[in-house]
């Protein structure tokens, strides 16, 4: 996502031929990163407490990936 990012960012914004200077690069790669976390953060969350659940004396509270995202959104919110 974050190499990706980049490049269809450099793409919007530069020709093909133009290569950006140190400085639109680095506003670039920090773009693409941060779109990049936002988009995968929330499955790293959810994997962490699927990875956690059922482990020392935690009960097991999902059936999957879905369900506990949904619980998670019910019970804490988007924030």
């Amino acid at each position: 996502l974050n190499m990706g990012g980049y490049y269809k960012l450099r793409e919007a914004f530069y020709d093909i031929d133009h290569t950006p200077g140190p400085l639109p690069a680095f506003a670039l790669g920090s773009l693409s990163t941060t779109f990049a976390t936002l988009a995968t953060y929330p499955l790293l969350v959810v994997r962490t407490a699927l990875q956690a659940q059922g482990t020392q004396g935690r009960p097991v509270q999902y059936s999957g990936m879905v369900d506990c995202f949904q619980q998670m959104v019910q019970k804490q919110g988007w924030g």
